[in-house]
């Protein structure tokens, strides 16, 4: 026969052994080790309020790449940035077009571009930074004339 010792109840992940500060919203309980204690209003709000931008967030992300198809195969597109009056797009500059948003989204949110940003900066002033460098490229694709400006 095998001995076993009685199983202990869970405890929460502490880094280090260092005990859990207060703002977890962690109550130690005695009988099961501990349990999570409800968030106040104030906090539930706030995080309510990022998942429901972060959804936004990412519904206009989708909406953006969705959109770019029919807009690059309108006549006007095709008139006014890539200056044919008949014919299509190149392959390689339409799917250049296309794939550029995508590209710049993965480039900006890999950790080592990102982590650099927030060191450096901190978390507010990179988001300020971030917002401005988007304000001055859409602007700039807004104004385009060619393929080039657009890129």
């Amino acid at each position: 026969s095998s001995y076993r010792p009685a199983a202990s109840p869970p405890q929460p992940f502490r880094p280090l052994g260092r005990p859990a500060p207060a703002s977890m919203g962690l109550q130690e309980n005695p009988e099961c080790g501990a349990a999570p204690a409800r968030l106040p209003m104030d906090k539930l709000l706030r995080v309510s309020a990022i998942a429901l931008f972060s959804t936004v967030g990412s519904v206009l992300f989708g909406l953006d790449i969705g959109y770019i198809g029919p807009i690059i195969e309108s006549q006007s597109f095709k008139h006014d940035v890539a200056h044919i009056d008949r014919g299509s797009i190149p392959s390689g500059t339409e799917g250049l077009i296309v794939s550029l948003f995508s590209i710049g989204a993965i480039v900006t949110a890999c950790p080592l571009v990102s982590s650099y940003f927030l060191e450096s900066l901190g978390r507010k002033v990179s988001i300020m930074a971030g917002s401005i460098v988007f304000i001055v490229g859409s602007v700039v694709q807004a104004a385009a004339w060619t393929s080039a400006q657009l890129l």
